[in-house]
């Protein structure tokens, strides 16, 4: 499969598929080998694979571990790919039905989140 990737250390170079991506949303490779905002009600959008660290036209760069800054995390909480907000976290285990629960990562501080994207899936 030919793909955008370009591995450089934690870090990799992706072209954008998805003009409503932001820096900070968690994302997801599409068929189309872009990134599109992670999406756990729709399974051509899972699994998430890193964070959008900086958007330069349609390119951008994904965090794929480390501790990244975002807001709003809680120290000791596990972080969840958001069923209710497409290419967000959320720390309350989703329960909505049909939707693909991936864990992405573990609280350090209010602003800091250990990337720990897990590579399982399991659809609810």
């Amino acid at each position: 499969m030919a793909t955008a990737f370009r591995p450089v250390g934690e870090f990799a170079k992706f072209t954008v598929g998805d003009v409503s991506t932001v820096v900070g949303d968690i994302v997801a490779i599409s068929a189309s080998d872009t990134v599109v905002r992670a999406d756990a009600t729709d399974s051509t959008k899972m699994p998430g694979i890193g964070f959008v660290k900086s958007i330069t036209g349609s390119n951008c760069i994904v965090q794929l571990s480390y501790i990244i800054g975002i807001t709003g995390v809680s120290a000791g909480d596990t972080y969840w790919i958001d069923p209710d907000n497409v290419g967000k976290i959320t720390n309350s285990v989703p329960t909505t039905s049909g939707s693909i629960l991936q864990k992405v990562g573990l609280g350090k501080a209010s602003n800091k989140l250990l990337i720990r994207i897990e590579s399982q899936t399991l659809t609810i």
